[in-house]
């Protein structure tokens, strides 16, 4: 196409001002011829630009002063303290849990499902462990010691425990498995620490009947080879607030029991346990004065 463009130059111009503006007006004008030829050739559409995404909003900033809390991914590590010398499984060693999940002998995560069944298989199953544990160490600050338990008292305790739970009333079947467990006491170099706290030779569980003779053989026990048993005074100083009884087999596994059931703990509270134990036995006595403790016990019945 031919553009034939005019360019009037003003009469009333001055002379010579053509020659001194005529580069820039027709510079002027060739950009003006550009834009049109552009606009007016090919199909004549203009091509719409490409919708952007809108921006992602960015997440609120807390309120001043607050504070962010960071999730954990690892464990903290609860060390013993120096002067605790004794032996602890390794915190992060998972294979004992899962072996305990997979073979039926070790309880385990099972205790609920194994109550809901009755005493009888509770107690079987905890006899297992017992069975296999060689290095012991526990606090029973309200009842006597399970390995220690008369007939009758394991009788009456595990009554309690059926009435409250609401499950089969196996209770023979339990007290019979419990009391087993006292034949591993003083075989094949198994250890014993048995903390007690003075309450539990107060309990009343089923009567003088009752406590009379387990008080007795409790008397008895404290001459078994290689069980350690303390009793803790009700009055005595204590180097850490009370909690619920445990036991801690072999080091790297704890049991711990109250009202909600059974609880097996192998994860990196074990060592808390250790010196929750180590704190308690400060406060506990030994040997005759362990002994004086139990026969005023016994006396007072």
């Amino acid at each position: 196409m031919d553009v034939k463009y005019l360019i009037a130059v003003p009469e009333t111009a001055e002379a010579g001002w053509w020659e001194r503006n005529k580069t820039f007006v027709c510079t002027i004008a060739g950009l003006a011829a550009g834009l049109w030829l552009a606009g007016s050739c090919g199909s004549g559409a203009v091509t719409p630009a490409a919708p952007q995404a809108p921006p992602r909003p960015r997440p609120p900033r807390p309120p001043p002063g607050s504070r962010t809390r960071t999730r954990h991914l690892t464990p903290r590590r609860h060390p013993i303290p120096s002067d605790d010398t004794r032996p602890v499984g390794p915190p992060d060693d998972h294979t004992h849990v899962e072996e305990n999940m997979s073979n039926p002998t070790h309880p385990g995560t099972a205790w609920p499902a194994l109550l809901k069944q009755g005493t009888g298989p509770t107690q079987a199953a905890f006899r297992t462990l017992v069975a296999q544990t060689h290095h012991y160490r526990g606090y029973s600050p309200d009842l006597i010691w399970g390995n220690l338990q008369t007939r009758d008292y394991a009788t009456e305790v595990l009554r309690l425990v059926v009435d409250l739970h609401e499950i089969p009333r196996d209770i023979e079947a339990g007290a019979a498995e419990r009391v087993a467990r006292a034949q591993y006491l003083g075989r094949d170099g198994r250890t014993y620490h048995v903390l007690l706290g003075e309450q539990a030779l107060l309990t009343g569980i089923g009567g003088a009947a009752v406590m009379r003779p387990q008080l007795e053989h409790l008397l008895d026990a404290l001459s078994v080879p290689g069980l350690v048993l303390g009793v803790i005074p009700a009055r005595a100083r204590l180097a850490v607030y009370p909690g619920d009884g445990f036991g801690i087999f072999d080091n790297n596994r704890v049991e711990v029991e109250g009202y909600r059931g059974g609880e097996t703990i192998t994860d990196h509270r074990v060592p808390l346990f250790h010196r929750a134990h180590a704190r308690l036995a400060e406060s506990a006595v030994y040997g005759d004065d362990a002994r004086a403790l139990i026969t005023a016990a016994l006396i007072n019945t």
